[in-house]
């Protein structure tokens, strides 16, 4: 039977497919229906049907059957492909709960690389494409992964790499994608996260998932460090990306640890009960492999473990910094952190202990990193410890500090560094020089050590009333090379005043205002303080110039800690 032009239905119960413009011949006997040419849409997917379609030519159809493949179809698909593009389609009957959700018909590629430049605005995706309903799926191999690059001003900013990509009219996503976020030559990377782009809002998410090595940090060479948060987003037409918590949740926690930081009792932590620590046991491996990457099945074999023992080993290390762990080839990459913490603990290396804790809540985020200038803004910051050996501490006001290149840090707050206090406004943190700027100092508040001792044979603490204010200095924590405090050099922390100070007399106990600020006030001179962490009476002794509101001349003298605790000096 000669069939021309018409539209074929094939139904299963209340279901049903359809191939319009059919032409072909029908065998009765055998039940064969074959295909000379046809178009299907994908209308019930919710595509224009003048817009998405396949041909199909020469091939046949089992009528008591509901589906059907075609090898010989051509898709057109603007979206996606200039022309239209060769592939196996198939289709058959199945319910339509909603067209978002349908899954027929679906058409594969013969062409496993394809390259679309603006399938979005600013954004490419090059790989594989399989269409599958309303959803088009975006495959990659092992060795070339599908991958979604996307630009801000016509410069790549961020690259996601994955085998698999969901690609629908309203989002593309994957579950398990590589993440690198570009600042200029350096980048941002994480192994494995799940990637969201809403095409409507323009809005980018990586987040965590419940895949093991989804915990472990964000790679940062920019900043130096290394990144524990939950969730990115970055809407694409605002240069601010934001780390901070996962959707729904009251309060945020985050953390961004320098990749030189070292902690002893995480380091013993990680050797529990085993006779070798587990550093060594990679490091050992490593060499004998002859490289620093290499597969886990003969790290298992070696170490005489099970491999899914071994793998739990890796992974507990990735997420702490130490591995990369590559899922896909069963294969670590050791990363120089884990050669660091070795020759810390032997002293061999130098370290810091910069930690920067982050706790934000309700609408507050934990970081925004600013594609402008590649400073990174974090907010719910108590404190950062910069030196444990040294005792420098600072405390940014409101919580809030900015970190640039290699770890240098810009706050408003105050600086704890051994028995001084400064409090301030543009103080800058080099980690370079390992110092700290002071450039507004508001005040500075000083103890001093006494002869007496607490019960565990610490001198104890004097507080000095006076606070020495207005002036800028620099504060040299340590050594540059001496971050971590191995070598005792006393004579740090050292604080440097670049200009005037002065100590004013209005705030005295029972005088408040008797002393105007404008007429009475101790110039001091610049001065240099070295070992601030250890200071007695005797040490402190600043010269400057009184100025005793007209009463008397302007006079040369020296304060030192007067019995009363405050900063003065005796006339005779």
């Amino acid at each position: 039977i000669n069939i021309e032009a018409v539209t074929l239905i094939a139904y299963l119960g209340k279901d049903s497919t359809a191939i319009y413009d059919f032409s072909g011949t029908y065998y009765p006997d055998l039940f064969i229906l074959h295909c000379s040419n046809g178009r299907v849409t994908w209308e019930k997917a919710g595509y224009d049907p003048a817009l998405v379609y396949a041909t199909v030519s020469d091939f046949d159809i089992d009528v008591t059957r509901s589906e059907y493949t075609c090898d010989s179809s051509l898709l057109t698909h603007p979206t996606y492909f200039r022309e239209p593009v060769p592939g196996r389609l198939t289709d058959r009957a199945v319910e339509i709960i909603s067209p978002e959700k349908a899954t027929m018909p679906r058409f594969e590629t013969y062409e496993t690389r394809f390259v679309i430049n603006d399938i979005y605005k600013e954004v490419d995706y090059e790989g594989g494409l399989t269409l599958e309903g309303a959803i088009v799926r975006g495959t990659g191999t092992n060795w070339f992964p599908a991958g979604v690059r996307l630009y801000r001003e016509d410069t790549l900013a961020v690259s996601i790499k994955s085998r698999n990509f969901m690609l629908s009219q309203k989002a593309i996503t994957s579950n398990d994608a590589s993440s690198t976020i570009y600042l200029g030559n350096d980048s941002i990377y994480h192994s494995s996260l799940g990637f969201s782009y809403n095409t409507a809002t323009r809005e980018v998410s990586l987040f965590r998932t419940n895949s093991p090595l989804s915990r472990s940090p964000y790679f940062d060479t920019y900043h130096n460090l290394d990144l524990y948060f939950e969730n990115l987003s970055w809407d694409m037409d605002n240069p601010r990306i934001v780390m901070s918590r996962t959707r729904g949740s009251s309060i945020g926690v985050a953390r961004f640890e320098s990749v030189s930081f070292y902690n002893e009792a995480s380091f013993l932590r990680l050797m529990r009960l085993d006779d070798v620590h587990p550093l060594y046991r990679v490091r050992d491996y490593a060499k004998e492999y002859g490289s620093d990457v290499f597969p886990i099945e003969g790290f298992s074999k070696w170490m005489k473990m099970p491999v899914e023992q071994t793998t739990a080993l890796c992974i507990e290390l990735a997420n702490n910094g130490f591995l990369f762990y590559d899922r896909i080839y069963n294969e670590i990459s050791i990363k120089s952190k884990l050669d660091d913490y070795i020759a810390s603990f032997a002293r061999k290396k130098d370290y810091d202990a910069i930690n920067i804790y982050s706790e934000a809540r309700d609408e507050q985020e934990n970081a925004v990193l600013d594609l402008r200038d590649f400073s990174m803004n974090i907010w719910g910051v108590r404190s950062v410890s910069l030196s444990d050996s040294q005792n420098v501490v600072i405390v940014p006001y409101g919580g809030k500090l900015a970190v640039g290149r290699n770890r240098s840090i810009d706050f408003d707050g105050a600086v704890q560094a051994g028995l001084f206090t400064i409090y301030g406004k543009k103080f800058s943190f080099n980690y370079d020089t390992f110092n700290i700027r002071l450039e507004k100092i508001d005040s500075i508040k000083i103890a001093v050590e006494t002869d007496e001792r607490d019960q565990y044979g610490r001198p104890l603490i004097n507080r000095i009333d006076n606070a020495i204010e207005l002036a800028s200095a620099q504060l040299l924590i340590d050594d540059p090379r001496n971050k971590s405090g191995i070598r005792s050099l006393k004579q740090y922390p050292i604080i440097h005043s670049t200009t005037d100070s002065y100590i004013f007399y209005d705030e005295i106990t029972d005088l408040d205002g008797l002393y105007d600020k404008d007429r009475f006030y101790f110039k001091l001179d610049p001065f240099t303080y070295t070992n601030i962490d250890h200071y007695k009476n005797a040490d402190m002794a600043l010269s400057g110039e009184f100025v005793g509101g007209g009463i008397i001349e302007p006079m040369r003298q020296i304060l030192t800690v007067q019995p009363d605790t405050s900063l003065g000096f005796s006339m005779t």
